[in-house]
């Protein structure tokens, strides 16, 4: 499976600058800055493609590339509401859509997949293209961090106190708790494996 790119990132933050502020207890506005830093580091530590969920969090758009046709070509997240389109390279190196009508999505425990219908007809590819097909597509649980579950955001939150008060790459002088344990345990039923 080719790399899948990132169309369109989230519209909402999955932590509020409100709740981080509340979290790490702080009651004035010149650590703005810092918080929403640790907030993106705690999300890229969790979401998309690189994050160790496996999955996307708040809605986003996605681009995966294929090198042939199949029945079912499966994409790499779970929770996908749609496809924006299914375009590719035909023989002649023109890129053509393929009618919304001729697939449909279907979701396992694992991910997505787009089945092609039995009407729908294989186009011949671009040979020399070694991914001709994408299929652009929106993944996440919904718009704004509401729809995510709860012990997602709670291990975010988590993230986000420890980012902000562990500014250095080394504490000396400080015996640590697992912080990790916590965050492992309210992810890892939410945690796509397998795939």
């Amino acid at each position: 499976m080719f790399k899948p790119q990132r169309i369109t990132p989230p519209a909402a933050p999955l932590i509020s600058t409100a709740d981080a502020h509340a979290h790490c207890r702080v009651d004035h506005d010149d650590e703005n800055d810092v918080l929403d830093a640790c907030v993106a580091d705690a999300t890229s530590y969790l979401d998309g493609w690189s994050g160790v969920m496996g999955r996307c969090l708040i809605n986003q758009t996605w681009r995966q590339d294929f090198a042939r046709w199949g029945p079912a070509m499966r994409l790499p997240f779970p929770d996908v509401s749609s496809i924006a389109s299914i375009t590719y390279k035909d023989q002649d190196g023109v890129q053509q859509t393929v009618d919304a009508a001729m697939y449909e999505i279907a979701q396992d425990h694992l991910s997505a997949a787009v089945f092609f219908k039995t009407t729908f007809t294989v186009p011949a590819l671009e040979f020399d293209v070694p991914a001709p097909i994408s299929v652009t597509y929106v993944a996440g649980y919904g718009a704004d961090a509401d729809a995510v579950p709860g012990a997602i955001r709670r291990a975010a939150l988590l993230l986000v106190g420890h980012y902000f008060e562990n500014r250095e790459a080394v504490t000396v002088g400080v015996t640590s708790s697992d912080l990790q344990m916590a965050v492992d345990a309210l992810i890892a039923p939410h945690r796509r494996v397998g795939v």
